[in-house]
């Protein structure tokens, strides 16, 4: 099974997948207080309570745009899974379906990017990937997979209202 961890800025999002299908998801709040032994113990409960074994991990990936929960989270999936996981991040962008502009390299979230594949990976034409998390994103994908541009505003639980 794929381990896959998104960590956020206001949730840490695992999933398990066996192939295309999605075995578990749990939502836990991101804390960079947090150490990584507290998401280990929290994680390593979430697997118990679901009945699921950490020897059926084969593989892992890993997304963060919380840079103080990097080391941890590969900490954790390390302890987990006896393996350093995949990390998003620039260095692997020329591996992707996706093409990533020159200039915003570092400047897309890699949860983006991660969004971005799979929208391409699904429907191999041009999209528009919207995500509600803590910002609201829209990321436009041309129809050759090219991140043509990003547009992010503040989400609903943080706009507010008047």
């Amino acid at each position: 099974m794929l381990l896959a961890v998104d960590v956020g800025n206001t949730n840490v999002v695992i999933a398990l997948f066996h192939k295309d299908e999605l075995v578990q998801e749990w939502r836990i709040n991101s804390d960079a207080k947090r150490t990584a032994d507290e998401y280990i113990s929290i994680l390593l409960s979430l697997f118990r309570d679901a009945g699921l074994s950490l020897s059926a991990i084969d593989s892992s990936v890993m997304s963060t745009v919380v840079p103080q929960l990097l080391g941890p989270f590969i900490r954790v999936v390390e302890r987990l899974t006896g393996e350093k996981p995949l990390v998003v991040n620039a260095s692997i962008y020329d591996k992707l379906p996706v093409k990533v502009p020159e200039s915003a390299l570092h400047e897309i979230g890699t949860d983006l990017i991660c969004n971005a594949v799979e929208a391409y990976s699904l429907y191999k034409k041009s999209c528009i990937v919207v995500d509600f998390g803590t910002a609201l994103t829209f990321t436009a994908i041309n129809d050759q997979g090219n991140i043509e541009g990003v547009a992010i505003t503040p989400g609903l639980g943080t706009a507010g209202t008047s």
